[in-house]
């Protein structure tokens, strides 16, 4: 009980007025909905009001009154929503994790961006360029009884061209067999910008090509990802697989002519 007194800032033996009075000017301060607001402050001192209105209510109902029921009631209707209680296989000391939904450009190029913590309220985050999402960013918040600490996970967001497989990213590139046969140079978007790709005279569907460092951007002592892109023919009406014939054997009789 001594405990739960010093919580909310009372002397042991106050009345149910004080503690009432306290605890809703507290709650208020600390509620997650504030823009200071901290959710374990604020469970703290909800279970500070509840074992010490318990402990008070224990001892009245030996000898109930009106005026008690009168309040009790009132108490009741007037009780503010709390969120849920905290993990209780988390220990105190423990950073709470967030989760932060990002981009495959922010990842690669870094950003600033927002995270929203337990009680609502949204702060900025730097995400450094090129940081791996096994990684967790640590995140510390001042407040009155301390500083709260959490962790937040990076969760990147599907993209549709690219993937992410450790440091590396991996795409397709769509050509026609001319392209593939003849060897062209071809300009491919990525999350980092355009890059000129070679492709190999030659060069077969299915066939990936490797662009050492255009992967996830070297931060601190991971080193840059590759590029892998896997070339794949685009389908073609009949005139277009003529053409492709053609490209294909006038690859084949040049490449033998380099050869002689």
């Amino acid at each position: 009980m001594i405990d739960s007194y010093s919580i909310l800032g009372l002397s042991p033996g106050a009345t149910k007025s004080e503690i009432r009075q306290a605890y809703r000017a507290l709650a208020k301060s600390w509620h997650p909905d504030q823009v200071d607001g901290d959710a374990s402050r604020f469970h703290q001192l909800r279970r500070a009001y509840d074992s010490l209105m318990t402990g008070i209510e224990k001892t009245n109902q030996a000898v109930p009154t009106r005026q008690f029921n009168f309040l009790n009631r009132f108490t009741r209707k007037s009780k503010p929503q709390v969120a849920p209680a905290p993990n209780p296989d988390q220990r105190p000391d423990q950073p709470q994790t967030l989760q932060l939904h990002i981009a495959l450009e922010d990842l690669i190029k870094g950003a600033r961006r927002q995270v929203t913590l337990p009680d609502g309220q949204a702060v900025e985050l730097q995400v450094p360029k090129g940081h791996s999402p096994n990684h967790k960013l640590p995140l510390t918040r001042p407040g009155v009884f301390g500083v709260s600490q959490f962790e937040v996970q990076l969760c990147i967001k599907s993209d549709q061209k690219f993937q992410l497989r450790g440091r590396d990213l991996h795409t397709e590139l769509f050509l026609g067999l001319w392209a593939m046969r003849v060897g062209e140079t071809v300009r491919l978007k990525t999350p980092a910008g355009t890059l000129a790709v070679n492709i190999p005279l030659l060069s077969e569907p299915g066939r990936t090509l490797r662009l050492s460092g255009k992967g996830l951007p070297a931060c601190g002592p991971a080193v840059a990802g590759d590029l892998y892109v896997s070339l794949q023919a685009k389908p073609k009406l009949d005139f277009a697989r003529r053409v492709d014939q053609f490209a294909e054997t006038f690859a084949r009789s040049a490449a033998n002519a380099r050869r002689t």
